[in-house]
Parts: C-alpha cells; structure tokens; sequence
C-alpha cells in the first residue's frame, strides 16, 4: 500500500468516525432522559403531599 491510499483510508475513516460519532452522541443524550425519567420527575416536580388532618381540616373550614 502507498502512502497515498493510506491517506485517504486514514480520511475515509476519521470522517465516517466523526459522523458515526454525531449520531450515537444524539442517541445517548436524547434516551437519557428515557432511562432517567423517574430521577428527572423526582428533582423537577415538587410533589405536595397533604396531610389527611390537615385536608380535613381545610375542608371543614370551606363548608362553613
């Protein structure tokens, strides 16, 4: 092999890699949040949960 068809493998597989690269790169941030979704709800919702005296209460206090 000469020099000059090493070149061109040594660019045909840099520039495939980089491309290949784009697309797994792609597939790995948009399925992150697919496998961590329930991590993701946890830190982006704040879930209020009511104490059942204090609902009752609440409740009372609207029926007079």
């Amino acid at each position: 092999m000469d020099i000059k068809t090493a070149k061109r493998w040594f660019n045909w597989h840099k520039w495939s890699s980089l491309i290949c690269t784009l697309f797994l790169l792609m597939l790995c941030v948009t399925g992150l949040p697919l496998i961590f979704h329930e991590e993701l709800d946890k830190i982006l919702e704040k879930q209020v949960v009511a104490d059942a005296h204090a609902l009752i209460y609440s409740i009372n206090l609207l029926n007079r």
